[in-house]
């Protein structure tokens, strides 16, 4: 038998990403303290907070300066997750396209500290990409994606996406 462990149950998690609140900046918080409780600080902590990134941006539109406010906190905690976890990574091709996206993210959010750190590890992991790695097409199927699948992403966040990945 299988002991139960309540520190990483996802239920209510689960139950606060589906549910749709009538107030959504308490809502965020919910989700905020939930995700705090989960805190591993692995891959799984960066996907709980993409996904209460995105939960949060469908909420964007309703002018609460308390909403916006921890919309901002989760893409920044996000992103320092995430730009951690690239940073740590063997440099590949696909590892370094993805630390240029989240170069781009953070450059478009004035988080110029985590752009930086993007940036330095880019410039220490390219010149560790051998001539055969695949570099011609992860770069041709990025660039594909980035050109056609970007309605949901702010312009300003598409040009620094371009701009770092052609980089």
């Amino acid at each position: 038998m299988t002991s139960f462990d309540p520190t990483t149950d996802l239920s209510r998690l689960r139950e606060l990403l589906h549910d749709t609140p009538s107030d959504p900046a308490a809502g965020a918080r919910a989700l905020a303290a939930e995700r705090q409780r989960l805190v591993t600080g692995d891959a799984l902590q960066a996907e709980l907070m993409g996904f209460e990134q995105r939960w949060l941006e469908s909420f964007h539109g309703t002018r609460s300066g308390e909403l916006r406010r921890d919309l901002r906190e989760s893409r920044r905690d996000w992103l320092a997750v995430r730009v951690r976890h690239l940073v740590a990574a063997a440099p590949q091709v696909a590892v370094l396209l993805d630390l240029a996206e989240a170069q781009a993210v953070a450059t478009a959010a004035g988080e110029h500290g985590l752009a930086s750190r993007c940036e330095q590890a880019i410039a220490a992991g390219v010149p560790q990409i051998e001539p055969g790695d695949e570099v011609g097409g992860e770069v041709g199927e990025r660039f594909a994606l980035l050109t056609s699948a970007v309605e949901d992403v702010p312009i300003e966040q598409q040009i620094e996406l371009l701009r770092c990945t052609g980089r």
